[in-house]
């Protein structure tokens, strides 16, 4: 049974993997998900923008709708291709059980709402597609556009080049999505490359902001639940500080930097941060040698975002008028290494032998928070960083 008392701790998957996450409890945790009464939406506080929720039966589902093959699986949902019988289109639909969802994380089921409240009230190019909502005594349907490009740093990797020009398109479309979210009071705080997928496989293709489900709309100016994957929390999350929106922009200057450069810019192992002494010495920006070319104005931005005072970083409308995500100052003719980057970096983690040493050695795949500290977990983005970067500036 959950109570606000119960540490938790998040574990995350990806969209095709069901888009989900599951909050199990945890002992003596320190980098723990802890609940609290103020971070827990209620749909009679919501922000007017959010518009209310409003579920219809199983029957008019499948009379709507015909589901296909199952595209993945979480541990309360599943998530299916489905086909709607009126026009033949095809869409991505998420069956979420809330007898299992109350069986294993009573007291959650809320924030399963909160998802499709924020889904129903962001409207934009480049953030997923809402289309319909069903609720039964004991399911939940969630219907939306299905993305049928997979992710985003794949598409970079296979293409095999970038340039600055690309780059600076493609930052172009995930910032104004965020300062959209932003604009209507809601904050994501799972920002990652996971989460950015394309919606086909062809070049053109657009490039959209998935997975609301950590999502919350910011009644009060500031949330404190501590939550996310690691690699991209802000320093003030591991610090246990209060948050407000610029948790996004920090995540944000970890996926610029990785798309510009190949890996992620720290080596964070997510353990809480006493002081701001320690989180510049943990947080001191670096370039690896291989991205000397990359232009003074993308640095900039780069410093922008991943300014350590949450006070003085880039909100998303600062970043959005930055000259190198505007085009005006992107170095031209300029290709980038980080595909061959991402590549070799994804070639690791997806070995046989490296997926069994992450096992044998407790590593978190990837996708994962911190699990558990007396299992002796860790996370794959830090382990596997720290090495690359030993060799790298």
């Amino acid at each position: 049974m959950y109570d606000e008392s119960t540490p938790m701790i998040t574990l995350k998957t990806n969209y095709l993997e069901g888009i989900e996450r599951a909050y199990l409890p945890a002992d003596d945790v320190m980098d723990i998900y802890r609940t609290t009464p103020q971070d827990h939406d209620s749909s009679a506080a919501y922000n007017t923008s959010v518009s209310s929720y409003s579920g219809q039966t199983s029957s008019s589902f499948h009379f709507n709708y015909e589901l296909k093959e199952e595209i993945g699986v979480g541990s309360t949902s599943k998530c299916y291709n489905c086909i709607k019988k009126s026009d033949g289109l095809e869409y991505a639909c998420k069956v979420i059980d809330k007898r299992q969802v109350e069986l294993k994380f009573s007291g959650l089921l809320e924030q399963f709402f909160t998802e499709i409240k924020v889904l129903k009230a962001l409207q934009h190019p480049n953030i997923i597609r809402f289309e319909d909502t069903y609720e039964t005594n004991d399911r939940i349907y969630i219907v939306m556009e299905l993305m049928k490009g997979g992710e985003l740093f794949d598409y970079v990797v296979e293409k095999g080049t970038l340039s600055e020009e690309e780059a600076s398109l493609i930052v172009r479309k995930i910032t104004s999505a965020v300062a959209h979210m932003h604009g209507m009071n809601i904050i994501h705080r799972d920002l990652k490359p996971e989460n950015l997928l394309l919606t086909s496989k062809g070049p053109d293709a657009a490039v959209k902001l998935i997975d609301f489900g950590l999502a919350k709309v910011m009644r009060d100016t500031v949330a404190s639940s501590f939550l996310g994957t690691k690699g991209y929390l802000a320093p003030e999350m591991l610090r246990r500080h209060s948050y407000d929106k610029a948790i996004d922009i920090w995540s944000l200057g970890v996926i610029v930097f990785v798309l510009l450069c190949g890996c992620l810019p720290f080596d964070d192992d997510s353990s809480k941060i006493p002081d701001d002494s320690a989180a510049r010495k943990k947080f001191t920006l670096r370039f690896p040698k291989w991205a000397n070319n990359l232009s003074p104005s993308a640095k900039d931005l780069l410093q922008k975002l991943l300014e350590i005072d949450p006070k003085k970083r880039y909100s998303a409308d600062e970043a959005l008028n930055h000259p190198w995500v505007s085009g005006k100052t992107v170095k031209p003719n300029s290709y980038l290494q980080s595909p061959c980057v991402i590549g070799e970096r994804r070639h690791q983690l997806r070995s046989p032998a490296m997926k069994e040493y992450m096992q044998d050695m407790g590593i978190a795949m990837p996708g994962t928070t911190v699990v558990n500290s007396r299992s002796n977990y860790k996370s794959n983005a830090a382990t596997i960083n720290a090495r690359a970067r030993k060799n790298s500036f």
